[in-house]
């Protein structure tokens, strides 16, 4: 194997799981933050149940996906590769609403 390549799997870094649980939760607790700032922003006709799932778990998720590319550049293009693919058909109904994604995906990475 070339070594430009072998560079790229050799001396990454290890995290204990116990470090890979406190990210997660604190994640999980971050993204609740985003969730309650949602609801006490919103009318309670606008809030959508399903929406305050999203974004805990999108908060919890990119901080997964963080943990997983660490500082390798090679391993973060090549998870922006394989979701690249990803489309999504749904409609976000107001523009509060994509700031609050984006909201989570911040904290998902800050947490990661």
């Amino acid at each position: 194997m070339p070594e430009f390549l072998r560079a790229q799997f050799e001396g990454g870094f290890a995290l204990s799981p116990l470090t890979v649980a406190i990210r997660l939760v604190a994640a999980m607790i971050l993204g609740g933050v985003v969730v309650f700032v949602y609801r006490r922003t919103r009318a309670a006709e606008d809030v959508v149940p399903s929406f305050m799932t999203t974004l805990l778990l999108l908060a919890i998720l990119i901080a997964m996906v963080t943990q997983v590319i660490g500082d390798n550049v090679a391993r973060a293009f090549s998870l922006v590769g394989a979701l690249s693919i990803v489309r999504f058909r749904t409609v976000v109904r107001d523009t509060q609403d994509t700031a609050y994604v984006i909201f989570a995906v911040v904290v998902g990475m800050a947490a990661g």
